[in-house]
């Protein structure tokens, strides 16, 4: 759609933002990527005493449910989702999978597919 509401769905902060002005469109996410879940999984990975790994892990949820409820308030005309394999796992937290319900992949260019409305 012309003007369209983009958010993305992956850890890199270049991947949405160009995009959005490239088109005139408009921002739709409280960030720019889940960068932040991405350095807690990354941290949750290694040891940890258990108070670290409760406050990582709350950063990891947090990011998290700040991109539901983003996309369940705006509702974003696309979604940019980074397909690369190493990001695999966020597409298949339970939060994020029940978040794309509406939603389905319509092309992909590179690493990043482009998902619009049902």
């Amino acid at each position: 759609p012309a003007n369209p509401s983009v958010i993305t769905l992956g850890p890199d902060l270049l991947t949405g933002h160009p995009l959005v002005r490239h088109v005139d469109g408009v921002w739709a996410g409280s960030s720019p990527a889940l960068f932040i879940a991405s350095g807690a999984r990354r941290r949750l990975a290694q040891p940890l005493d258990p108070a670290a790994r409760a406050r990582i892990e709350r950063y990891y949820r947090a990011d998290l449910a700040a991109f539901v409820a983003d996309v369940a308030r705006k509702q974003p005309d696309v979604v940019l989702v980074d397909a690369r394999p190493a990001v695999a796992w966020l597409r298949g937290e339970p939060a994020i999978r029940a978040a794309m319900q509406p939603y389905r992949r319509a092309a992909r260019a590179a690493d990043v597919e482009v998902w619009v409305r049902r």
